[in-house]
């Protein structure tokens, strides 16, 4: 039913006619092929989103000419309106206009008022006209533009010349002027007539007509002669060329000057053109400085009769061809270097130098010597010393590497060997390694060879590094420059608000090292080590002659394990020094393992003697970098001879004679030591209580306590003991001797012979040069 509704609607409002149609009228115009008509209702066009005037995806079939459609947003180039399409593009309807436009039906027309600033950009090409003006007079504005902005103004004409009368007679050849009302004194000859190139046209001479006779325009440096706007020639015209000696004005064909407009000599008969002449700009080259190029393109340098086979050919019997010289890093950063390319590679094949030629691609060049001196198919290059601090008296951790390069086709295997460096001008400093020793090097491969260097470098001086495998050799050199100071890292003292490390607890103090200037007029810059949350700070400063102290301060909160104890190290401007913070011993027992050493040790007061396990007494030695003081046999012998008097601390051990060995250094400091003895078999049991560790140097008359004493201990057949002695602060005096000794039982610890107040016992020590606590 809904069908046969839509199609009665339809029948009732379109009436349609052979030639043409009506919406709401039954009798279209017959001049339409469609009429719409109502009194009350618009026609609405499709509304649709153009992207741009060159906008072809919307319409979903394309775009044809005189298609119409209202556009609906803006953007790019296109805003809300009507737009038809026509050839490549929309074109929009316009509806009004503005500054200077005006819109009469629908036309868009030049008239009305500007409403803003308005430029018309002409030039050279695109010039402005405005055709068809009507006659003015004098009485009319002039129209004059801004000589900066170009504004167009207006100006009344009677401003730009003044209204003048002007009378002029001619009498004789004489001319007689009257400006008004006003007359020359002095009449002046005018020109009645003329010849020799110029022509008088009523009076007015030009330039024009036949010379009559040889003339001469003599123009200058400061006067020269200029012709503008001459119109643009060819090739085909002549030239004008001026004589060199009279500078008469000739013409010759163009054809027949050298166009390559270089000042070259032409020889069309020999066919080829000689680059450049005489330093006199136009004479030619002797015999033997030719530089020709002949019309097949054959260039030739010292002849002028290049081999035809030959694009150049160079000729001399005094010189010769001299190609760019270049080093390998330079000719590596040639861009693209084409096959066959010539260059003089000054320190390739060994170091000897060779003419080379890329015998590759440009992405993949192979470069190969082609010089008298042999190639080799391995090639080594010494880079020296890449890394290290070269300064003497430091500690050196450096690398010295050689890059082995194989032009082969084949591959080549080397075994390597620290041995192959050998170093000298510097003492102290070693090959310690090599990596790696054995290496595989594909053709046309690189490897780098690392020799590993240490040690302490004795003195400054140039050091020198040959290296040499097999037939390769090469050698590179370093300076080392002497320390603006040198440093007592062993001296360095701490001073803190606690010496056992606690996680969250807070630590302030300082850290002094002591150094000797070496170099006057040194300076250091600041220095800031963080570690486990305290912040060790240095100044910038000056090395003062001739020693003094390089000062840390530091503070913070210890975020470490409680009772671990870490490093830090200084750089070279603070000598480089390894400082432990804080105490080394009761590090060493907590890596020992030992829980019940821990415990006594953190209970001991400083100074006091703790018996330890083994384990406790060989990290001691371990961390704190220290030696075991020992005799010939692993332990101090304590076998002073029979019938010694002096105990009670009296008696030394070791005996005088151990002194000159120098087993105890005076400044050093006294950490622990261990004992071994044998308790005879009428002592069932020996308490060691109270026992103590004196020294004496030779200035004293008796001993003095080292440290507390020893707390207790029972000693039993033969036994070793270890005993530490927490954060001793006693230094070690000059010329020492150690005495062990019983004050409660009147016993030597260590003695010997037949004295029944003694019996075999050894002793070995462990001592270090500087505290760690």
């Amino acid at each position: 039913m809904k069908l046969k509704f839509l199609l009665l609607f339809f029948l009732l409002n379109v009436c349609a006619y052979s030639q043409n149609s009506g919406i709401g009228t039954s009798s279209p115009n017959a001049s339409s092929k469609l009429e719409v008509f109502s009194l009350d209702k618009g026609l609405l066009i499709p509304r649709v989103s153009l992207k741009s005037t060159l906008d072809t995806v919307t319409i979903a079939n394309g775009n044809v000419n005189s298609l119409l459609v209202f556009n609906t947003q803006t953007v790019g180039d296109v805003s809300p309106g009507y737009y038809y399409w026509y050839t490549d593009r929309w074109n929009r309807l316009t509806t009004s206009s503005n500054n200077g436009l005006i819109t009469t039906n629908g036309v868009v027309e030049l008239g009305g008022t500007l409403t803003k600033p308005t430029v018309i950009t002409a030039s050279a090409s695109n010039t402005l006209a405005v055709a068809g003006l009507s006659t003015g007079s004098s009485s009319d504005q002039v129209l004059v533009s801004d000589a900066t902005t170009g504004v167009v103004k207006k100006i009344a004409s009677a401003s730009l010349i003044p209204a003048t009368t002007v009378d002029a007679t001619v009498l004789n050849g004489a001319l007689t002027t009257t400006v008004n009302e006003i007359s020359d004194s002095t009449p002046v000859n005018v020109l009645t007539s003329s010849n020799n190139g110029v022509t008088s046209i009523n009076g007015v001479a030009e330039l024009g007509g036949t010379l009559t006779k040889p003339t001469v325009i003599t123009a200058s440096a400061t006067n020269t002669l200029a012709i503008p706007g001459l119109s643009i020639g060819s090739f085909s015209d002549q030239v004008l060329v001026t004589d060199a000696t009279t500078g008469v004005v000739k013409k010759i064909a163009s054809a027949s000057i050298d166009t390559t407009l270089d000042g070259f000599i032409d020889y069309p008969s020999k066919g080829l053109v000689a680059l450049g002449t005489m330093s006199d700009g136009k004479s030619e080259r002797g015999q033997g400085n030719d530089f020709v190029i002949l019309d097949d393109a054959s260039t030739g340098i010292g002849t002028g009769t290049p081999n035809q086979s030959a694009i150049l050919e160079l000729k001399s019997n005094t010189r010769g061809f001299l190609p760019p010289k270049l080093t390998k890093s330079e000719r590596d950063q040639i861009n693209n270097p084409a096959t066959s390319l010539v260059i003089y590679c000054t320190n390739c094949n060994n170091e000897q130098g060779c003419l080379q030629v890329n015998d590759g691609t440009a992405d993949l060049p192979v470069w190969n010597c082609v010089s008298g001196i042999p190639q080799q198919n391995v090639t080594a290059v010494c880079n020296g010393f890449v890394s290290g601090n070269y300064v003497a008296g430091s500690a050196l951790s450096g690398t010295y590497t050689v890059s082995i390069g194989n032009n082969s086709f084949s591959s080549a295997t080397i075994a390597f060997d620290k041995s192959d460096l050998t170093l000298s001008g510097v003492s102290g400093v070693t090959v310690s390694s090599v990596s790696p020793t054995s290496v595989t090097i594909l053709a046309g491969e690189t490897k780098v060879i690392t020799y590993n260097l240490s040690g302490m470098i004795g003195s400054a001086g140039t050091l020198s590094g040959f290296w040499k495998k097999l037939t390769l050799s090469c050698s590179k050199e370093k300076t080392v420059t002497y320390p603006d100071a040198i440093f007592n890292c062993n001296a360095t003292n701490i001073l803190s608000n606690d010496y056992s490390l606690v996680n969250g607890k807070s630590y302030t103090g300082s850290i002094t090292i002591p150094y000797t200037v070496n170099v006057s007029g040194g300076t250091y810059s600041a220095q800031t080590i963080t570690s486990n949350g305290i912040t060790f700070t240095r100044n910038a400063g000056s090395y003062n002659a001739p020693s003094g102290n390089i000062v840390y301060n530091f503070s913070g909160t210890f975020t470490g394990n409680t009772s671990e104890i870490f490093t830090i190290t200084t750089d070279l401007a603070a000598g480089s020094c390894t400082i432990f913070i804080f105490d080394a011993i009761r590090a060493a027992i907590v890596k020992g393992g030992n829980t019940k050493d821990l415990s006594k040790y953190d209970a001991a007061r400083t100074q006091d003697v703790i018996n330890v396990t083994s384990a406790s007494y060989d990290q001691i030695a371990a961390i704190t970098n220290a030696s075991k003081i020992l005799s010939s046999d692993g332990l101090f012998s304590g076998n002073p001879p029979n019938g010694t008097s002096g105990q009670n601390g009296t008696r030394p051990f070791p005996p005088v004679a151990f002194d000159t060995q120098n087993y105890f250094k005076a400044g050093s400091y006294f950490v622990a030591f261990k004992v071994k003895t044998k308790v005879p078999s009428y002592f069932s049991n020996i308490n060691y209580l109270g026992t103590k560790i004196q020294f004496k140097d030779s200035s004293d008359t008796g001993f003095k306590d080292y440290c507390n004493p020893l707390t207790s201990l029972n000693a039993s057949s033969y036994t070793e003991y270890y005993f530490v002695i927490k954060q001793p602060q006693n230094a070690i005096p000059t010329d020492p001797t150690l005495g062990v000794f019983n004050p409660a039982s009147n016993n030597d610890l260590i003695g010997g012979g037949n004295n029944s107040g003694n019996f075999p016992a050894y002793l070995q020590g462990i001592e270090v040069s500087n505290k760690q606590w």
